[in-house]
């Protein structure tokens, strides 16, 4: 006491017990408990210097534990705002996935009965498919919105400690929710995918059944006119490739053809692919036809039958229709001029005798794969690139009987009948393997 009390007058003043506090407890006393002190000491005596040092040591005590407990309460109001804040986001990320969650309940009924329904047109189904799909889009990108929404509170929570795990607690449902969604659109996406292969395959059998009808029709122009394909071809255009609008003018001038614009433009489109023009080439694809030999008989040079004979042709044997069929005068019988697929021996051929036994009959194009194999755009099986996977039972219609590869590989070139992609395809590999049979 003696230190603090610099008058000397055996008492501290309220400025002396100031100086005290200062330099001994290191706090400065405030006005109010400064007199709180003095009221219940004054004067300061050296017998009342302890309780003095006390009620001080007390007063810090007090004043500190209340300044904690204010910063305390300032730490958990910001805390709280933070937390208030991370809920924020959470709420817009939740809403964002229900968003997305309807978007895909509506996919799903939309797509659902696409695969069963087998009535609907081609049309109809890849109008549904294409509303299905933008529903997907539109859900996947609010997905991918609550996502990043949920992306930036774990973020955000893990540069906090005071925050750490809080996302995981708020946001529980949508982590959970958000994979039982996505799993959801991935089979819509599986059962649209189906719906446009079933919509190719109709709209393929569609045009098909078209095209068979216009090709008949054509044939049996070129037959009244006793024209081969190529000079058919020839008086279409002089030769040249044929525009759609010629096209349609050949099919409107066809006995028993009956055709809508939209037939002719899809039949068109179907026939003349890429290449924006009927070429030459795929005119003649188009209106080949072929027969099968049912029955041993003879080709024969001339229309008569007692002209020279070329050779006998063997059961099952593949013949390209060029010119017929056409009567027979002395006979009464329909002969057909053919070129052989086996060894392009080219000759006159009867389709059945008198009596009606069958040489021939309409076919022998087709083959069914009975292992599945490679379509490919070109002849040579290492040079060409992949148009997709034949899987097995596809059928296949010859376009252009076997040939040889550079590695002596037996290739045709054909069309699939399940949604008309051409391209060459292997008959048999060089270790015997068989991936296409005749029908």
């Amino acid at each position: 006491m003696k230190k603090y009390d610099l008058d000397k007058d055996g008492k501290l003043s309220r400025k002396e017990v100031i100086a005290y506090c200062k330099a001994v407890i290191q706090f400065e006393l405030g006005a109010e408990t400064l007199d709180k002190i003095m009221k219940s000491l004054e004067p300061i005596t050296p017998d009342k210097f302890r309780p003095m040092h006390q009620k001080v040591c007390i007063a810090k005590s007090e004043i500190l534990e209340k300044m904690r407990r204010q910063e305390e309460e300032a730490k958990k109001k910001v805390i709280e705002e933070q937390k208030q804040g991370i809920k924020a986001i959470l709420e817009e990320a939740s809403k964002l996935q229900a968003s997305a969650e309807e978007s895909a309940l509506e996919a799903e009924t939309k797509a659902r009965p696409l695969v069963k329904d087998s009535d609907k047109p081609a049309g109809e189904i890849q109008e549904a498919a294409t509303e299905a799909e933008n529903l997907m889009k539109k859900s996947e990108e609010a997905l991918e919105e609550s996502a990043a929404k949920l992306k930036q509170a774990q973020e955000e929570c893990a540069a906090n400690e005071d925050l750490k795990g809080f996302d995981q607690e708020a946001g529980r449902g949508l982590i959970r929710k958000d994979p039982i969604i996505r799993s959801r659109l991935s089979k819509v996406a599986a059962g649209v995918k189906m719906a446009r292969e079933k919509a190719t395959r109709k709209a393929f059998a569609e045009v098909d059944q078209k095209r068979t009808k216009a090709v008949t029709a054509i044939r049996a122009k070129m037959t009244e006119d006793s024209k081969t394909g190529e000079q058919f071809f020839e008086g279409i255009n002089g030769g040249n490739a044929v525009s759609k609008e010629k096209f349609a003018e050949l099919l409107k001038g066809l006995a028993g053809l009956e055709l809508t614009e939209e037939d002719v433009q899809k039949l068109f489109d179907t026939i003349a692919a890429d290449a924006g023009d009927l070429s030459k080439e795929r005119f003649l694809e188009l209106v080949r036809v072929y027969y099968k030999c049912v029955k041993a008989t003879v080709m024969s040079e001339e229309i008569s039958i007692k002209s020279k004979t070329i050779r006998r042709l063997e059961l099952g044997e593949v013949l390209e229709a060029l010119e017929g069929p056409s009567k027979e005068e002395s006979s009464g019988v329909e002969r057909v001029r053919c070129q052989s697929t086996q060894d392009d021996a080219i000759g006159w051929v009867t389709l059945a005798g008198n009596q009606g036994t069958a040489f021939l009959e309409p076919g022998g194009n087709f083959y069914q794969c009975v292992k599945e194999t490679l379509l490919t755009d070109g002849l040579s099986v290492q040079d060409s690139k992949t148009i997709r996977r034949i899987t097995k039972g596809e059928v296949i219609e010859v376009l252009e009987f076997q040939k040889k590869d550079a590695s002596d590989v037996k290739r045709i070139k054909g069309q699939a009948k399940l949604d008309g992609a051409c391209g060459w395809i292997t008959l048999q590999s060089n270790q015997g393997t068989a991936f296409l049979e005749p029908c």
